[in-house]
């Protein structure tokens, strides 16, 4: 009966025999023993399973007969306790859901004190380690779980940093990477997929004085058997280490299949001295892609590229650096078709690129840093130096003392490299790379040359008002450019009068390349249309949450006299 029972049900539903043999064990007060071992083995995981879900209701709680013989002195303790449980319970205001900020008490002493309050004076009030006992377990596969009474619904638990803050654009976004995720794979043979994103700084303390890296250790470290393994009590720091990720995604073969597979490349570079503009993100991309694709070390033998970012001030897709950068990101590596998306705010967990910070976390657990000594006197002039400010002021005032700096970093920095080089993923191992240098940065921003005519110079370039009174750059702003909220798009456009495209030839026929469509919902302004539908067509970002309260162009105009007036209500 059983194995028909079982038969029956596996060729009718997806449900794996060995829940189904739970099933039929619980309908039927079934107690066989396992036909096999390898049986016993999953059924018994099929009862853990089972014990850790949240429905304690699927097993009878012999707990409660746990503990010493019941004493009726306590009775009132217990039962003004249950009402401070639930109590408390309720009260939290800021509790959502199943979720809590603030803990029923801040030890076990004071929650009896807490509620002895409570009581008549002179009441009997139980011991410590007794009114724990008459909590749940923390971990029920202990043998210490045993003498745990599970009288009250209250654990031990540590406070998790997983709350998510949400924005209305969110569900837009998500669409909106899904169709870039589509549209990679349907042209996988044609493109490059790149996730970019920043680590945390990493601390870099003074002479004697090790800072620890700030991530917290998951397991203990291999140390010689007379030493301790230690840093500095405090984290007070001005110097530290900006390892920048670029994620060269293996494009999969189907838009539902993983794109966490791939090749990671850490730039590590001095926050000082060598900050993270949108432009050096540019140039160190452009080398890592040429390293990995191209044969002439030019241009990319693929010619299309998607990159995707988590929209900070250095990948933000409206910001006007971040749009020059990738038009020369688009000339220098003569690509078709380039786009680049952002998450929405407070979403940066969607990018792909932030998966791989974990596996660099291994690589900085149990680890402190600090630059080398310098000269004495130069030892003195940077004491009081505490900002950033300063510190690059008084550098650029004096090149000695800068050239010193950046050489007392450079042995912390290469054991930051060495560290994350013996770093896998999948099998993978990560690529380690240099900072790019000023004169790289020149070259690459020197790209723009070409959109310059003899009265313009490239100090023309820094704000977008004056940028685009620049004829040529106007003009490809205009023909080749896509600009959205959260994506930036740029393609030749294939026209015969086209100055750009006619020195720069596009590679693919001109049904091969398309924009990446907006998310737009259906008639039923329910759902989003499928990327299918959208492909290839004009779309727009009216369906985006937050545009209906972007400004018009005459609010932009009238801003000054909006403020005035507002001012003056407030008078």
């Amino acid at each position: 009966m059983r194995r028909e029972f079982i038969e029956r049900y596996t060729s009718k539903a997806k449900v794996k025999p060995a829940i189904l043999r739970d099933v039929y064990r619980y309908l039927t007060q079934d107690s066989a023993a396992a036909e096999s071992g390898h049986q016993a083995e999953v059924d018994n995981r099929v009862a853990e399973f089972l014990l850790q879900a949240d429905d304690t209701g699927l097993f009878y709680d012999l707990r409660r007969y746990n503990g010493r013989p019941k004493n009726e002195a306590l009775d009132p303790f217990w039962e003004e306790a249950q009402k401070y449980f639930d109590e408390a319970a309720v009260v939290d205001d800021r509790r959502q859901g199943q979720q809590m900020y603030m803990p029923l008490a801040i030890s076990m002493r004071s929650l009896i004190e807490t509620i002895a309050a409570r009581l008549p004076l002179g009441s009997a009030c139980p011991s410590v380690s007794w009114l724990r006992l008459n909590f749940w377990p923390s971990n029920p596969y202990t043998k210490a779980a045993m003498c745990y009474t599970g009288k009250f619904n209250v654990r031990y638990a540590v406070q998790q940093r997983l709350i998510r803050q949400k924005h209305p654009d969110a569900d837009f976004t998500f669409k909106q990477f899904q169709m870039m995720k589509e549209m990679a794979v349907k042209l996988r043979d044609k493109a490059n997929f790149m996730c970019l994103d920043d680590k945390s700084i990493v601390p870099i303390g003074e002479p004697g004085c090790p800072v620890s890296s700030g991530v917290r250790s998951q397991n203990r470290a291999l140390v010689p058997n007379s030493v301790k393994l230690a840093a500095l009590d405090h984290d007070f720091h001005i110097h530290g280490a900006v390892p920048s990720v670029l994620f060269h995604v293996d494009i999969p073969e189907n838009p539902s299949d993983s794109f966490y597979h791939g090749t990671v490349h850490v730039t590590v570079k001095d926050k000082v001295f060598n900050p993270s503009p949108a432009l050096r993100h540019a140039v160190e991309s452009s080398s890592i892609l040429r390293f990995a694709g191209s044969s002439d070390g030019v241009d990319l033998d693929l010619p299309i590229l998607f990159t995707y970012t988590d929209g900070g001030p250095d990948h933000r897709t409206t910001y006007w650096s971040v749009q020059l950068s990738y038009i020369i990101l688009f000339v220098a590596l003569n690509l078709d078709l380039l786009v680049a998306a952002r998450t929405a705010p407070c979403q940066s967990y969607n990018n792909p690129a932030e998966r791989t910070m974990s596996l660099l976390n291994l690589g900085l657990q149990n680890v402190s840093f600090q630059r080398n000594r310098m000269e004495e006197d130069a030892e003195y002039r940077v004491k009081s130096l505490t900002t950033l400010k300063k510190l690059r002021t008084t550098a650029d005032k004096q090149p000695a003392l800068k050239t010193a700096l950046i050489e007392s970093l450079e042995p912390p920095i290469a054991q930051m490299k060495q560290r994350f080089a013996q770093l896998k993923l999948h099998e993978e191992p990560v690529q380690v790379h240099d900072a790019a240098t000023k004169d790289q940065i020149e070259d690459f921003y020197n790209v723009a040359s070409i959109f310059l005519d003899d009265d313009c110079s490239k100090d023309d370039l820094v704000e977008k008002k004056e940028a685009l009174k620049i004829p040529k750059l106007k003009d490809f702003i205009q023909k080749h450019c896509r600009e959205r909220q959260y994506t930036f798009q740029v393609k030749k456009c294939q026209e015969d009068d086209c100055w750009y495209c006619t020195l720069n030839p596009p590679k693919l026929q001109a049904d091969e390349v398309h924009w990446l469509p907006d998310p737009t919902l259906d008639e039923n302004r329910e759902e989003f249309l499928p990327f299918a539908t959208l492909f290839g067509k004009e779309t727009t970002d009216k369906d985006r949450p937050s545009s209906g309260g972007d400004s018009s162009e005459e609010d932009k105009k009238n801003r000054s006299i909006l403020v005035a007036g507002i001012n003056i209500f407030n008078l």
